[in-house]
């Protein structure tokens, strides 16, 4: 998923003053802890979780304080969930028409299933908006719009997806309107 900061708001009531905070994860209920970077021993405490190349699901989080006198303190864990990460390909489109409708047919691949939104521009203008929505895997979205709208040249295809769990992309690809619809 990548970089989440992890923080700790981390006090000692003993007057010795905390020496170091060590931030540890678990896959959650498994009681095998790793360590996140280093200690970190000025307030306010706090790390950066790299959750690139973990498996999804549940992970549980904790912090262990110890204080100038030597006491140490391990937290309650937290439960987090690190989600599939968001996968998000587009294939070069097809514009065929019939009749007075004309449609874009776009084979997009998404690793979790996702909304899109879906804009056609001629330069910066916005020709039709389109939503939608994919399952996981190779699946082929067709936008249907007007013929008159789409004129011969390239236009712009921007598809934003999003995921259940809020992770986006946007993707741009450009339309070749042929000659003739």
């Amino acid at each position: 998923m990548g970089s989440v900061n992890v923080s700790s708001n981390s006090a000692d009531a003993g007057g010795s003053g905390l020496a170091s905070a060590v931030f540890e994860f678990s896959v959650s209920g498994s009681g095998i802890w790793t360590t996140i970077g280093a200690a970190d021993t000025t307030a306010p405490y706090g790390v950066v979780w790299n959750t690139t190349g973990l498996s999804p699901g549940a992970y549980d989080l904790r912090v262990t304080t110890s204080d100038g006198a030597g006491n140490s303190f391990t937290s309650a864990t937290v439960t987090v969930h690190v989600p599939v990460p968001l996968i998000f390909t587009v294939a070069k489109p097809k514009v065929t028409a019939n009749g007075t409708r004309a449609t874009i047919t776009v084979t997009v691949k998404s690793s979790v299933a996702v909304s899109i939104k879906a804009t056609l521009y001629k330069g910066k203008k916005v020709i039709f908006r389109w939503k939608t929505k994919a399952k996981a895997g190779s699946v082929k979205i067709k936008l249907a719009t007007a013929k008159k709208k789409l004129k011969k040249g390239k236009d712009t295809l921007v598809l934003l997806a999003t995921s259940a769990d809020t992770q986006h992309i946007q993707r741009k690809i450009i339309v070749k309107v042929p000659l003739k619809l």
